[in-house]
């Protein structure tokens, strides 16, 4: 990073808890205070159970890490952004918003839900500032979360119009675009990068 020019500031943080989320938006304010770009991308299922098996400290961790965080980071660095009259903003959700998550997957489709409302709301309050705010919802990419939380993806593939799973650069590719200058028209827009489901 240093040799692009540029400086990283890895900070390790427990987001599923407000101490971890506390000291996560303390070291920004602190050594990264005018932020102008914010990919919330913190997210996965946190827990893998049937809805009935679910306990409220559960959902509490799913919901801390797939939308708190980024409430949190956007509390943190849009206030700036506005103020400075630039910002660009990108929540990564899923595909599982769209069916409503998976027999084990409720609270956490639930979480991103509440993710793609915030960011409607970035977009709206932002625009007039020059801070464009828009979601990336993720199908399945091909990443070692599946390792943790198994599922058949041979045959969820064969579900997907375009029959591969995705890549990270796929997801990647469309952040790099809503953060460019390309996007600079483009708000309040909820992108899908899933194969066509």
């Amino acid at each position: 990073m240093t040799a692009a020019g540029a400086e990283a500031l890895a900070v390790q943080a427990d987001l599923a808890t407000e101490a971890g989320r506390d000291t996560l938006c303390d070291a920004i304010q602190t050594q990264q205070p005018n932020c102008d770009v914010l990919i919330n991308n913190a997210g996965g299922p946190v827990v893998n159970k049937p809805l009935a098996e679910l306990q409220e400290e559960d959902v509490e961790r799913v919901i801390g890490v797939n939308y708190l965080a980024a409430f949190r980071l956007s509390q943190t660095v849009f206030p700036g952004m506005c103020e400075r009259g630039y910002g660009r903003v990108v929540s990564i959700s899923s595909i599982g918003v769209k069916f409503g998550g998976s027999d084990r997957t409720v609270a956490y489709a639930g979480a991103k839900s509440a993710l793609e409302t915030l960011s409607m709301y970035l977009a709206r309050q932002g625009a007039a500032s020059n801070v464009l705010a828009n979601v990336v919802r993720a199908g399945v990419i091909d990443t070692p979360l599946h390792a943790k939380f198994p599922k058949d993806l041979e045959q969820r593939r064969q579900l997907i119009p375009l029959q591969r799973l995705g890549q990270p650069e796929d997801v990647a590719g469309m952040v790099n675009y809503l953060v460019s200058d390309s996007g600079n028209y483009i708000t309040g827009q909820l992108l899908s990068v899933a194969g066509g489901e």
